[in-house]
């Protein structure tokens, strides 16, 4: 049964502009980037006029009003309450409805993002590590739908939920000074995509040429929180260059 494990939301003033609200600790069940990303939307629709922007965490949101707009008190109080409703709200319909749950993508338009598995980072290595065959680590991740939690790290570098247990590494131990851009990489409970050159300590498991993030669009980022991703191999997993161990790729980025 899904349930908030901490139900008091938090929600506090930390700049004179700035609202701090902390969500409660939901159960594993619950796909948290969709509902951050569901609340953000809810704010939005009820107080559009008073707020500048809200930035997304992993379980939080900071809310920026605009000063001319703001009453402290019953802002917070608003706020407060509004995110309550959104959260209850939205599990009371998950726990009616048996065919719609906020663990997938609750409807939401999927991306597809190709991604080059033929250059051996640590694709390999993870696929030894978990007990599969390349292609079977391959088809298996390609099977997952993430959720987008958060830009964070960088700018356009995208935090995503859904990695199942066993595919839990921890960082490696010696990061990389190198990391090239669009790295599809996984982390302890994450998986993210490096949206440019960069240090970095996750394991590579492909490269992607999607652009996630473009200063002249009037979106920069390409991903919001609860937005949700699949990627899929850039060439059959049946084709040669998915079958061999190619690592000379590695050994010129890492130079």
């Amino acid at each position: 049964m899904t349930r908030i494990v901490k139900q008091r939301i938090v929600a506090q003033w930390v700049t004179p502009t700035t609202l701090h609200c902390e969500l409660g600790e939901f159960d594993d069940c619950v796909n948290k980037a969709m509902l951050i990303g569901l609340c953000r939307t809810h704010l939005y629709a009820h107080m559009a006029l008073k707020i500048a922007d809200i930035v997304p965490g992993f379980n939080e949101l900071l809310v920026q009003f605009i000063p001319s707009e703001i009453d402290y008190y019953d802002d917070l109080q608003q706020v407060e309450q509004l995110l309550k409703q959104c959260i209850n709200d939205s599990l009371a319909t998950t726990l009616k409805q048996t065919d719609v749950s906020l663990t997938d993508a609750g409807g939401k338009a999927i991306t597809r993002i190709p991604v080059d598995f033929s250059a051996d980072y640590d694709l390999v290595d993870v696929a030894e590590r978990l007990a599969l065959s390349r292609a079977d680590l391959i088809a298996q991740f390609c099977a997952l739908e993430f959720s987008v939690i958060l830009n964070g790290f960088m700018p356009g570098f995208v935090y995503l939920s859904g990695l199942p247990e066993n595919f839990h590494l921890p960082r490696l131990a010696t990061p990389r000074l190198h990391v090239p851009a669009g790295s599809v990489a996984i982390a302890d409970a994450y998986c993210g995509i490096y949206p440019q050159r960069s240090p970095g300590g996750w394991h590579i498991l492909g490269i992607t040429e999607h652009v996630l993030f473009d200063i002249q669009r009037p979106t920069p980022a390409s991903f919001a929180t609860g937005d949700v991703i699949q990627f899929y191999p850039l060439t059959p997993l049946n084709t040669p260059a998915n079958t061999s161990n190619n690592t000379s790729k590695m050994s010129k980025a890492c130079d």
